[in-house]
């Protein structure tokens, strides 16, 4: 290349450089001085609680007893520094950590942000609940309450950095997630018994975490490897903003840009999830889904797949927080014939909002319904005809081509066009987030059933927060498919 030719070549290499580097540092900057639009950092944003477990608290012979006593201690260091500095003020009126609120945790009968155990007299199993990011062990009460009331020996994990304040996702990682799950998957085959069945059931990130510890038993003969797994709105795949949390955060250590390190900063109003929400907890996340992903990929390299449990998933054919298509694609068509089951919800087609519904789920519902075989089942609920409420489950059996149809004497409620990530695990009577929730006597949080109407940009939260469905009208037919797979 001549000397002359060279000059052009170089400058464009040059200006190709500086977009490369400039673009993401000038992105970079806009986010961190937008951030400081966000709503102002309280204590429970900027306080460090020091009892959290980590994989560091680890050590051998630790056991969930201790991991229990551990947690003891967390939630006292939760009273003496958050709980006693919330004043009862008006403004503090729907603040969980206010104790004169009806968002106050300690209102309900159990203290759901924690760790619990439900014991039959005569266990004929166990199964270990694992919740999603940013929420608690209450996402997992009402399917611990149906394998309860069969025997199991059932245990709900608080995950670390979970169920205090919103602050701790700044302080924990993925491995801290999976170390606790491993704690408790061997209290679960203690209390059960090695001859008794071991089901495993994740919830959103608690799937990748379900996935990992799975994994991990896989390659560990002192790990109890679950004889079934379920899973509601798998984060098996999340969305973009997770990609680029690490880098939107960059600037947080600068105080005037302390906010970058935020997604959200949100008024904490609801008794059993964090409104407010990091962007590490969406980096680790991310890194979670993204090694999940790659070591099942290994496993069907090393003709291992087969190993894996029966998985089974529920799912809405809707979510804005994962991606459904990383779901079937990444782990579903991986899969080895097992007895898998994907169980999809479909949007409703009688809502009559079709001008007004995005039409991109047909791509995914058109690749579910082709007549081809699948390694693995596929049940579809949708409504029996475009000008009907009625629903039918349309089911195809793996290595099948055929689907069949099956009444479920269930419709979709009116007003109600879809289901959500967050819906699947509530009934709709379900006291905080059900649709048709128990009347009570007494001042009690409803967050299914909010109703309200006015000016935009007047609300501190967001109205698709507001709008989102919270519960399952479809919760009978999902317990009817566990017990199907379970025998119970």
């Amino acid at each position: 290349m001549t000397a002359r030719k060279k000059k052009p070549f170089i400058k464009t290499l040059s200006f190709v450089l500086f977009i490369i580097i400039a673009v993401p540092v000038l992105l970079l900057i806009f986010f961190a001085f937008s951030s400081r639009k966000m709503a102002d950092l309280e204590i429970w944003h900027t306080t460090r609680l020091i009892n959290e477990f980590t994989m560091d608290s680890y050590r051998e012979g630790y056991t969930f007893e201790d991991y229990l006593k551990q947690e003891d201690l967390l939630f006292e260091e939760l009273t003496d520094r958050i709980y006693d500095h919330v004043p009862a003020t008006p403004l503090n009126r729907l603040n969980r950590f206010n104790r004169e609120s009806i968002c106050f945790p300690g209102n309900y009968s159990r203290d759901w942000n924690r760790s619990f155990e439900l014991i039959p007299a005569n266990i004929k199993g166990g199964v270990l609940l694992i919740h999603g990011l940013s929420d608690a062990p209450y996402s997992m009460k009402h399917v611990a309450e149906f394998f309860y009331s069969k025997g199991f020996y059932t245990l709900g994990l608080r995950v670390p950095g979970h169920g205090t304040i919103p602050a701790q996702l700044n302080y924990v990682t993925r491995h801290d997630w999976i170390t606790a799950a491993t704690i408790a998957a061997r209290q679960v085959r203690k209390m059960a018994g090695r001859d008794m069945p071991f089901y495993l059931c994740g919830y959103s990130n608690g799937a990748p975490i379900s996935l990992g510890y799975t994994l991990d038993a896989l390659d560990d003969p002192a790990l109890p490897v679950p004889d079934k797994i379920f899973l509601f709105s798998p984060s098996i795949g999340v969305t973009k903003l997770a990609v680029l949390s690490r880098w939107l955060s960059r600037l947080s250590f600068i105080p005037y840009f302390q906010k970058s390190n935020w997604k959200d900063i949100l008024p904490e109003y609801n008794p059993f999830k964090y409104s407010s929400f990091t962007m590490k907890a969406s980096h680790e996340s991310h890194l979670l889904t993204t090694e999940i992903q790659q070591r099942i990929d290994t496993l069907m390299k090393n003709n291992r797949s087969s190993e894996l449990p029966p998985i089974v998933t529920f799912q809405s054919i809707v979510d804005a927080t994962t991606k459904i298509n990383d779901l079937i694609f990444q782990l579903y068509y991986k899969l080895s014939p097992k007895n898998n089951e994907l169980v999809i919800f479909s949007v409703n087609e009688n809502a009559g909002l079709e001008i007004f519904i995005n039409q991109g789920y047909r791509n995914v519902l058109n690749t579910l319904m082709k007549p081809e075989k699948t390694p693995f089942n596929i049940t579809i609920v949708t409504n029996k005809s475009p000008d009907s409420l009625e629903t039918t489950a349309k089911q195809k059996p793996e290595n099948d081509t055929v689907f069949t149809d099956k009444d479920l004497n269930a419709s979709w409620p009116r007003g109600i066009y879809s289901l959500s990530h967050i819906a699947l695990l509530f009934p709709p009577d379900d006291p905080l987030y059900g649709y048709d929730p128990p009347v009570s006597l007494k001042p009690v949080l409803h967050l299914g059933n909010l109703e309200i109407r006015g000016e935009v940009h007047v609300l501190t939260v967001s109205i698709p927060q507001l709008m989102r469905i919270k519960s399952n009208p479809f919760f009978d037919f999902m317990m009817k498919k566990i017990r199907e797979h379970t025998e119970l």
